[in-house]
């Protein structure tokens, strides 16, 4: 990277923070003003145009999108072997990168999450965009729980004339129709049965059929009747999943509608009544939901550290370290008691029932 002429435009770079298909992404500082960005290093050299065409069309869509659940286009920036693309930064990284870290979420953080996703695609879709890669990988998240969609690359603009349906290998987000590579039916529905597949990523940390290669992927997204859908969710997440799968594009539900879908409108709510009543969900304080629900997926770092000490409780012959180990063992009970809507969850994610059970008879 030309780091000196992105210096000299303002612009510091602190570290890599992860690798796109046609380039690497970069964290940066605004040295005029203090904050953060995200940098996209693209090489020019042997970039083919499809390659080119998918740049140009990410940078056209996004310069003219104003939403707060959409990654902000600050600049580009280009040198003789390199463009560089600036963004805004999304801290908290993507919600397939918090999977990973962390594994699949609980349905009621899936559906504060999602609420905000189809916000976005509502805002998009009512401009005439299709975003048509829509998936974990593709939604960012800030420290203060905000969803930031991104991957504009392969989206369209339904009012223009041409709609290349573009071949990916990797089929398993993406709806039949535009599998079957049917121009026409290039439609808004492409990002709803994408949605779907999303969710479920959240819910078991992969879309349908990932355990699949993408020939035999396509085939089953193709000529299955119906979806697999997650074991265990609840009734309203069931059938939301199955409204976003419906196979033909024209009976699909749109975003406005799956807004007001129950599972959406009504997980916030339960989970609350469950609770007590944490916090009543209602508009204006849902971001405060989703900041609390963030605050509760850092207090996981905490439990790494002490659950570390704790995988052997019983190979520790000193008192001293037995001593030590049962008081660890006692912070992450006191850690989990800070977040009760996802105690039980966490409590057999880290195998801690058995390990509370042995506690306490010390």
């Amino acid at each position: 990277m030309s780091k000196s002429r992105l210096k000299a435009l303002g612009f510091q770079i602190t570290e890599q923070i992860g690798n796109e298909a046609i380039g690497a992404i970069y964290k940066g500082i605004n040295t005029k003003d203090g904050s953060n960005v995200a940098i996209k290093e693209i090489p020019l050299k042997d970039l083919d145009e499809q390659s080119k065409a998918i740049i140009n069309q990410e940078i056209s869509i996004l310069k003219n999108l104003k939403h707060e659940n959409i990654i902000k286009y600050i600049d580009t920036i280009s040198t003789e072997t390199h463009a560089n693309i600036l963004f805004e930064y999304a801290n908290s990284g993507s919600l397939s990168s918090i999977i990973t870290k962390f594994g699949p979420f609980p349905e009621t953080l899936a559906a504060i999450y999602f609420k905000q996703v189809l916000t976005a695609l509502d805002y998009l879709h009512s401009q005439g965009i299709v975003h048509r890669d829509m998936k974990g990988a593709n939604i960012l998240l800030t420290k203060d729980g905000l969803i930031k969609l991104k991957g504009f690359g392969l989206a369209v603009k339904l009012t223009e004339g041409e709609k290349t349906v573009v071949e990916t290998d990797i089929p398993y987000w993406i709806a039949p129709e535009i599998i079957e590579s049917r121009d026409n039916d290039i439609s808004t529905a492409c990002d709803i049965w994408s949605v779907g597949c999303t969710v479920v990523e959240l819910l078991v940390g992969s879309p349908p059929y990932y355990d699949l290669p993408g020939a035999f992927a396509r085939e089953r997204i193709l000529w299955d009747d119906q979806m697999p859908l997650p074991s265990g969710i609840s009734e309203n997440c069931k059938d939301f999943l199955e409204k976003c799968f419906v196979k033909e594009p024209v009976l699909r539900v749109d975003g406005k509608s799956l807004l007001k879908h129950p599972w959406i409108v009504g997980a916030l709510e339960n989970s609350n009544s469950k609770e007590g009543g944490r916090i009543n969900c209602n508009e204006e304080n849902s971001l405060e939901i989703v900041r609390r629900e963030k605050e509760d997926l850092k207090i996981i770092d905490e439990l790494n550290e002490s659950i570390k000490s704790l995988e052997s409780i019983q190979d520790f012959p000193d008192s001293a370290k037995m001593e030590e180990t049962i008081k660890n063992g006692i912070r992450i009970i006191e850690i989990l008691r800070k977040i009760p809507s996802m105690k039980e969850y966490f409590m057999k994610k880290f195998g801690l029932i058995k390990l509370v059970d042995i506690l306490e008879q010390k």
